[in-house]
């Protein structure tokens, strides 16, 4: 993924403004016509049923929309992090869980990328493309247990996996899943993990508790439960014990990718607010004050300022992994996690500003505006939870 300053144009007032052409311009005109043509109209179909429906994940597929951060030499899009971004805020405006669904795509992605071997690199990559594989990112742990209670010996050769992932986005569908387990307990957490790709219906693992959440009920969570389950040497991504890094790494991109997710549910509230008609419209209209004010007003600076956060946050992340990888060269993580933090509470004040302007109608559970809030409301616990990050980011202004 290569530096995307180039996508940064200045309007003849001096603006910045992102030039939207190739490849983008195709990436996003097929994101807007799925939006129109299939996801607005399905996403309540999708929070009903809790699931992504089939025809709709073909035209993902088909898309690229699966297949968004694989380079063009394995025969994916090759996008960048802010291409990929401005994508999943697009989707995000039809269906959030099929925005999600991309989301984790490029999460489950991004492990490979950054850390497989150039054999593994060719071999998976293709086949994530040609075998339309679905990924899922299972890091966290059952509530109580430390990060690395699930363990991986190494016996004969191979890897014996033992413990249990929880709440793993799209564990019930995904073709691969990328574990996180530790390898050499004794040498702490940011030695001692260590990335593996497993393979659906693997011996020894087990799906457990599949549940729909309050939102984004298109991609219900998962528990995976390991028993003596056998991974190949060959299965291991990157070198054993550098998983902490690789974990940290990938979820900062995720953590972007959700924040333009936020500004996509944001922008759904907006688009119906627009399409069912604003109550203070005519006043507004007229030049007369209208309590309103505040409320619209509050929803549109905040609108614009998760949306320059996320795209920032892409860029530094892009920037920083076209120098020297993701590792160094730029504060991508501060900023993923401002980002993240920002973008999702955000996401909680709009909808809810939204929900107070369109009144008791808004309160009834079929309506598009209480499904986007439940959703909204699913974002900051999810990846990183906000509460535990934003520890993070007060502390880095003490260096």
């Amino acid at each position: 993924m290569s530096s995307q300053t180039s996508l940064w144009k200045s309007t003849e007032k001096g603006e910045p403004m992102l030039e939207k052409t190739g490849r983008l311009a195709r990436l996003l005109a097929a994101a807007e016509q799925i939006r129109k043509e299939v996801l607005t109209p399905k996403a309540a179909v999708v929070d009903a049923e809790a699931r992504v429906p089939v025809e709709t994940l073909g035209r993902m597929w088909d898309q690229g929309f699966l297949s968004l951060l694989v380079p063009r030499e394995s025969d994916g899009q090759g996008a960048s992090l802010l291409e990929a971004t401005l994508l999943v805020e697009e989707l995000a405006r039809g269906c959030s869980s099929s925005a999600l669904l991309v989301v984790i795509q490029c999460l489950g992605t991004l492990p490979i990328l950054l850390a497989a071997a150039p054999g593994q690199k060719e071999k998976w990559l293709k086949e994530i493309v040609h075998g339309r594989k679905l990924l899922a990112f299972a890091l966290s742990e059952p509530e109580g247990e430390g990060p690395a209670e699930s363990r991986a010996d190494l016996e004969a050769g191979n890897y014996r996996l033992a413990g249990r992932k929880a709440f793993v986005t799209n564990a019930g569908e995904a073709d691969w899943l990328i574990v996180f387990a530790a390898t050499d307990s004794g040498a702490g957490l940011k030695s001692g993990l260590s990335a593996f790709l497993l393979e659906r219906g693997a011996a020894g693992l087990h799906l457990a508790r599949t549940e729909p959440r309050l939102g984004l009920r298109g991609l219900p969570p998962a528990d995976l439960v390991f028993d003596a389950c056998t991974v190949a040497a060959d299965g291991v991504i990157g070198t054993p014990g550098a998983g902490y890094a690789l974990a940290e790494n990938s979820l900062s991109a995720g953590c972007i990718l959700l924040a333009g997710l936020a500004t996509g549910v944001m922008q759904a509230a907006v688009d119906r607010l627009r399409e069912e008609g604003i109550p203070a419209r005519p006043a507004l209209q007229e030049g007369k004050n209208h309590p309103s004010e505040y409320l619209l007003s509050e929803i549109a600076m905040t609108l614009e300022a998760s949306r320059a956060l996320a795209y920032r946050a892409a860029g530094a992340w892009d920037l920083s992994a076209g120098a020297s990888g993701p590792a160094g060269g730029y504060d991508f993580k501060g900023l993923s996690l401002t980002a993240k933090c920002f973008t999702t509470e955000a996401a909680v004040r709009v909808l809810q500003a939204a929900m107070e302007l369109k009144g008791q109608a808004g309160l009834l559970h079929d309506h598009p505006l209480s499904r986007l809030l439940r959703d909204a409301q699913c974002l900051p616990v999810l990846l990183r939870p906000n509460p535990s990050q934003r520890k993070v980011i007060a502390r880095s202004l003490l260096k």
